[in-house]
C-alpha cells in the first residue's frame, strides 16, 4: 500500500511539473473547523486508548493549483488540524471505572487537565476536476494523498476515593509521541470570483490516517498516606477521521 501511495504521488508531482507553464496557477488559504468522526470522536471505552474523546477543533490549509488540461489539474497543499479532548468525559469515564473496578470503592471524586490537543500536520499531493457551474461560480471536486505528523492528545487525572474505609487518592499523568503515518482526503471546493484575480472559497473535505497510538500511563497512588507508583503502556493502530470545513481566499496568478 505504500508503495503505492509514494508512486501516485510522484505522478502527481511529475503532472505538476509538466504542467508548468500551461494555464496559470493560483493559490488559496482557507481557516474553519475540523469535527471528529468514529473513534477519533467516540466516548464509548473507560479509556483514551479505545476511544479519542476529541471535540470540534480547528482546521488550517494552504494550497497551490495548476490545471494542466482544461478542467483537470493538480493540487499541493499543507494541512493542519487541531482538536481538544472532552476532558470532564474523560474524568467521569476513569471515575466510573474505577468506581466498578471494585466493590470497596466508594465516594469517587476527581478533576482532570488537558496538556496538549490532538494535532496533525500534513503534505498532501492529488488532484481535482474543474466544474464550471456558471460565469462565477465554479466547483474542485479532489482527492488527496500524503504523509501525516500526529501528535496524541495529553492530559493528567487526579482522582480520590475511599477503599475498604482507607483515604486514597490518584494522579494520572498520560505521555505519547508524535507519529509518522500515510492519509487521504476527499472533498469538495466551491469558488465564488470576486474578480479575475481573486475567488472566495469554501471547502468541505473527508480527513483520515491510520496512526500507531504510543501512550504511556504514570500512576502515583496514595492509600491511607503510604505512596504506590505503577506503569502501564499502550500500542496499537488508532483511526484518525475528520470532517473539515473552512473559508478562505484564493488568488489566480
Amino acid at each position: 500500500m505504500k508503495k503505492i501511495l509514494i508512486i501516485l504521488l510522484v505522478l502527481t508531482v511529475g503532472l505538476t511539473m509538466k504542467s508548468y507553464g500551461q494555464s496559470n496557477g493560483s493559490i488559496a488559504f482557507t481557516v474553519g473547523s475540523t469535527s471528529p468522526m468514529g473513534d477519533f470522536k467516540s466516548t464509548s471505552s473507560g479509556t483514551s486508548t479505545q476511544a479519542g474523546f476529541a471535540t470540534n477543533g480547528l482546521s488550517f490549509e494552504l494550497n497551490y493549483r495548476k490545471l494542466f488540461k482544461k478542467n483537470l489539474g493538480v493540487l499541493i497543499q499543507i494541512q493542519s488540524t487541531s482538536n481538544a479532548i472532552d476532558i470532564n468525559r474523560v474524568t467521569q469515564s476513569n471515575k466510573l471505572s474505577l468506581q466498578n473496578s471494585n466493590n470497596n470503592i466508594s465516594n469517587v471524586t476527581g478533576y482532570g487537565n488537558e496538556v496538549s490537543p490532538y494535532k496533525t500536520t500534513g503534505l498532501f499531493l492529488g488532484g481535482f476536476y474543474n466544474l464550471q457551474i456558471s460565469k462565477n461560480i465554479s466547483l474542485h471536486p479532489r482527492m488527496l494523498l500524503g504523509f501525516c505528523n500526529t501528535n496524541n492528545s495529553k492530559f493528567d487525572l487526579q482522582l480520590n476515593w475511599i477503599q475498604s474505609g482507607y483515604a486514597c487518592s490518584g494522579l494520572l499523568k498520560t505521555y505519547s509521541n508524535e507519529t509518522k503515518s500515510f492519509g487521504y482526503q476527499l472533498g469538495c471546493d466551491f469558488l465564488y470570483m470576486i474578480n479575475k484575480k481573486l475567488n472566495a472559497v469554501f471547502s468541505l473535505n473527508y480527513f483520515s490516517t491510520k496512526a500507531i497510538k504510543d501512550v504511556t500511563t504514570d500512576y502515583f497512588v496514595t492509600v491511607n498516606g503510604a505512596p504506590v507508583s505503577d506503569v502501564s503502556t499502550f500500542s496499537g493502530t488508532f483511526q484518525y477521521e475528520m470532517l473539515n470545513s473552512n473559508f478562505g481566499l484564493l488568488y489566480q496568478f
